[in-house]
């Protein structure tokens, strides 16, 4: 299991990231074991992954944004969770072939590893407008606003992430990233068809 003491360095690694600092890059254990350990943070994402989507029915609902809305019931739940591992796993495996392709191969490891901690940093940072909501100290409408904004600033996070750990073009990282997105939303889409 993770120790306490590698997520706070890979937290503080994330945090000089997200502030262009690449003195984050020496917070992370990027050997081949740091590398399989970081897929253990899925189980510390789970959580936050089922909250947000939670948060989305309940948005969704509040403010009509679909004709079709799911229950959040423990199917729902148990769906998400394995979204969330079909995304984790299927990400690192594209890049394989990717970064092949693109000559990067050499800096694989390190990326996902730093991915993979990141994921957690963007969980913690979407938190906070969660725990507002369901407070019910926000409106779902500036819930909607906030997380958009976040939203952006995630984008461009993974943005510096793959830039500066792939040591890369900065129009390479954006493909990276909106191949990252795009893969996303194809995953969801398609598993969401498949679970009704």
């Amino acid at each position: 299991m993770l120790t306490f003491s590698e997520i706070r360095s890979a937290m503080t690694g994330s945090f000089l990231l997200a502030k262009r600092d690449v003195r984050g890059l020496q917070s992370f254990d990027v050997s081949i074991d740091g590398f399989w350990r970081s897929f253990l943070v899925v189980v510390l994402i789970a959580p936050f992954y089922v909250l947000y989507a939670m948060q989305e029915i309940e948005i969704a609902h509040e403010i009509h944004l679909q004709d079709r809305i799911p229950t959040a019931n423990a199917g729902f739940v148990a769906a998400r969770i394995a979204l969330l591992g079909l995304e984790w796993i299927i990400f690192p495996i594209a890049m394989i072939f990717i970064t092949r392709l693109l000559g990067l191969w050499p800096k694989y490891i390190p990326f996902i590893t730093i991915y993979n901690w990141s994921s957690l940093f963007i969980s913690l940072a979407l938190a906070p407008a969660a725990v507002l909501y369901f407070s019910g100290i926000i409106s779902a409408q500036m819930t909607a606003t906030i997380n958009l904004f976040t939203i952006l600033f995630i984008l461009y996070f993974r943005w510096y992430i793959a830039r500066t750990v792939l040591e890369t073009a900065a129009t390479t990282a954006t493909l990276i990233v909106a191949f990252d997105l795009v893969l996303s939303l194809l995953i969801q889409g398609i598993f969401s068809r498949l679970t009704g």
